[in-house]
C-alpha cells in the first residue's frame, strides 16, 4: 500500500486514499479509503482492494516492446505523442495479470482524437484489456484551434481579459468561469483539482465536429455541424466536461463499464446542477442535457434526458443494463441509470416507465434546495467515498452515506429509494446458514461440502477465516468443482478466502477446499443474503 492523497472535508473529518500494490507495482483500481473522525481515529473504511492475487511480478517484455505492440494494436490511428507505459497489475475475475499500461494520444483518418489505454500482458504481449480515456461530453485560458486539431491552438483570451470578437470563445471562457464559481461557492473547491489549476479551453476544434471532451489536461469543443448540434460551449456541456476533471482528481472513476457510466453520470449531474444554479429554478429543461445546442432544428430536443433516459435510447434500469463492449462498456448508455436515480431523489416520484413501483420522497419540498442537496451528496460521494473501480452498488452506498453525513436519515432514505427505483438493490443482509470450526487439511488435500440455495436468497457467501497455513476455496453450481472448473475461486496466500454468488440458482452449490499447504484451525461459514 502507499498513500495516494487525502483531504479534510467540510465536517472536519479526514479521508485518506491508499493505493494497493504488490511488490511495489500498483493494482489497477485497487484502493481503500480510511475515513477518520475529527480526532484522527479511523471510524470507517471503503474497501475496493483486490484479493487472492498470485502474480509473477517480473516482466518479460520491456516498456519499449509493450509500446511497439500497442502501436500495432492501434495501427489504424496515428500516435500524436510518445506513448507512456507503466506496470500495472490487472485483476479480472479474481485472476491477476502483470501488464504494461500503455497510454496513447491518437487521431484517426477522419481527424477524430482518442486517448486509448491498453493493458499489454507483460509476459506474453497479449492485449488483455483496453478503453478510450477521452471523456466526451479561476485561472482561465481560452484558445482557438481554427478548425484544425493541434492543441491547444492560438490563445484568444486570458483571465482578467475582456470579451474578444469570437463569440464562441467568449461563451466557453465565461461558462468555464461560471463552473469555477459554482464549485468554489458551493464546496470551496479552487478549480477542477482544488489547487487553482488553469482552466484551459480550445474552441473551433476540427471541422463540423459534434463533440466536446476533457482530455486529462484541458477542455476541447467542436463547433458542431449546424444540424446535429451548434457549438458545444453551452453551460451544461462545459459543466459536464469540467466535472470529468473534478472526477479525475477525486474518485478517478475508470472510464469503462460501471465505473465509467458513473463517471459520465457524475458529469451530467453537475452539468444539470450548474445550469439550475444559473437559472435559479428547476424546470423541465434542467433535466435535458445539451438542449441549448443539440439539434437546433428540433425544438425541445436534447442529447440525454435525465428524467426519462429511454427518450434518447439510454438505459434506465440496472437489471437490463448494457453489458457489452461497445461505448467503453456502455459508459454513456448506462449513465441513464444513475441520472434517473439523481432525478428521482431531487424531484420525487416513481420510475417513468413503470419498471418498479417504488415511490421516492424528494430530498426537499423546495426543488431548488432539493437539487442543491442532491449535488452536495454526489460531490461528497465523488470526493470522499467512491474509488476508481466503484460499481452502481458502491454508488448507492456512497451516496446514502454522504446523505447521512450531510442531512441525516431522511435524506438517506430518499437516496436509497431512488436507487431502488432504478433497480440498484441495497447490499444484502447476511444470515449465517452453516458454521464449521477447526477445519484442517494436509498439503494438496481436498475437502468437499454442499449447500442448497435457500428460498428467497439473493446471494450466497462462502467464507474461510482464521487458522494457519494456506487453503484455497472453489465453488460450483450443480457438480463438484475442480481447480480448473468452477464458478468462483478464491486463492490467496493465507486461509482468508471468500466467494460471493449473486442471484444464486435454485439447487445445490458444491464447495472444494484445497490445501495449497497444510492448514488448520480454519472457520468455514456459508451465509445467505436477502
Amino acid at each position: 500500500m502507499h498513500f495516494k492523497r487525502g483531504l479534510v472535508d467540510t465536517l472536519g473529518k479526514g479521508h485518506e486514499r491508499v493505493q494497493q500494490t504488490l511488490n511495489g507495482i500498483p493494482v489497477f483500481g485497487g484502493e481503500a479509503i480510511l475515513h477518520l473522525d475529527k480526532n484522527g481515529a479511523v471510524e470507517a473504511v471503503t474497501d475496493r482492494l483486490e484479493r487472492d492475487l498470485k502474480v509473477d511480478t517480473t516482466a518479460k517484455l520491456s516498456s519499449n516492446e509493450a509500446v511497439q505492440l500497442a502501436l500495432g494494436y492501434q495501427k489504424e490511428s496515428l500516435s500524436q505523442t510518445t506513448p507512456k507505459a507503466d506496470l500495472q497489475i490487472l485483476a479480472q475475475d479474481k485472476v491477476g495479470r502483470l501488464t504494461w499500461r500503455v497510454q496513447m494520444d491518437t487521431v484517426n483518418a477522419k481527424g477524430e482524437r482518442s486517448l486509448p489505454v491498453l493493458f499489454i500482458d507483460a509476459q506474453s504481449g497479449e492485449l488483455v484489456s483496453s478503453y478510450d480515456n477521452l471523456k466526451t461530453a479561476k485561472n482561465r485560458k481560452t484558445y482557438t484551434a481554427a478548425t484544425r486539431t493541434s492543441l491547444p491552438g492560438t490563445l484568444l483570451r486570458s483571465e482578467g481579459q475582456g470579451p474578444v470578437s469570437d463569440a464562441v470563445a467568449n461563451q466557453a471562457h465565461d461558462n468555464a468561469g461560471f463552473v469555477y464559481d459554482f464549485y468554489f461557492s458551493k464546496f470551496g473547491r479552487d478549480s477542477y483539482n482544488g489547487t487553482g489549476g488553469i482552466l484551459s479551453s480550445t474552441v473551433h476544434y476540427s471541422r463540423n465536429y459534434v463533440n466536446a471532451y476533457w482530455d486529462g489536461t484541458q477542455m476541447v469543443y467542436g463547433d458542431g455541424d449546424g444540424s446535429q448540434s451548434t457549438a458545444l460551449t453551452v453551460l451544461d456541456v462545459v459543466g459536464h466536461e469540467l466535472t470529468h476533471a473534478v472526477t479525475d482528481t477525486s474518485s478517478d472513476l475508470v472510464y469503462a463499464n460501471e465505473s465509467g457510466a458513473l463517471n459520465e453520470a457524475m458529469s451530467d449531474v453537475f452539468g444539470t446542477s450548474i445550469e439550475a444554479f444559473r437559472d435559479g429554478v428547476v424546470s423541465a429543461n434542467t433535466w435535458k442535457v445539451g438542449e441549448e445546442c443539440w439539434t437546433p432544428g428540433t425544438a425541445g430536443d436534447a442529447l440525454r434526458y435525465m428524467n426519462d433516459p429511454a427518450l434518447a435510447g439510454d438505459y434506465d434500469y440496472y437489471p437490463t443494463r448494457y453489458t457489452g463492449t461497445s461505448d467503453n462498456g456502455g459508459v454513456h448508455w448506462n449513465s441513464g441509470i444513475a441520472n434517473l436515480a439523481f432525478y428521482l431523489m431531487v424531484s420525487g416520484g416513481s420510475h417513468p416507465r413503470g419498471k418498479t413501483t417504488t415511490v421516492v420522497t424528494p430530498l426537499d419540498s423546495n426543488p431548488t434546495l432539493s437539487i442543491q442537496k442532491g449535488a452536495a451528496i454526489f460531490y461528497r460521494a465523488n470526493t470522499v467515498y467512491l474509488t476508481a473501480g466503484s460499481t452502481f452498488s458502491d454508488a448507492r452506498g456512497a451516496t446514502a452515506q454522504a446523505a447521512t453525513d450531510l442531512y441525516g436519515s431522511a435524506a438517506a432514505a430518499s437516496v436509497n429509494a431512488a436507487w431502488t427505483a432504478v433497480g440498484v438493490a441495497a447490499p444484502p443482509t447476511w444470515t449465517v446458514l452453516t458454521t464449521l470450526n477447526n477445519v484442517s487439511g494436509a498439503k494438496s488435500s481436498s475437502t468437499n461440502y454442499t449447500t442448497a440455495t435457500p428460498a428467497g436468497a439473493t446471494a450466497l457467501k462462502f467464507q474461510m477465516a482464521g487458522g494457519t497455513g494456506d487453503a484455497d476455496l472453489y465453488v460450483r453450481f450443480g457438480s463438484a468443482p475442480t481447480t480448473t472448473t468452477y464458478d468462483c475461486r478464491s486463492a490467496g496466500a493465507t486461509t482468508a478466502e471468500s466467494c460471493i454468488i449473486n442471484a444464486p440458482k435454485a439447487g445445490t452449490y458444491y464447495v472444494l477446499i484445497k490445501g495449497y499447504t497444510a492448514y488448520s484451525g480454519v472457520t468455514y461459514t456459508v451465509s445467505s443474503g436477502q
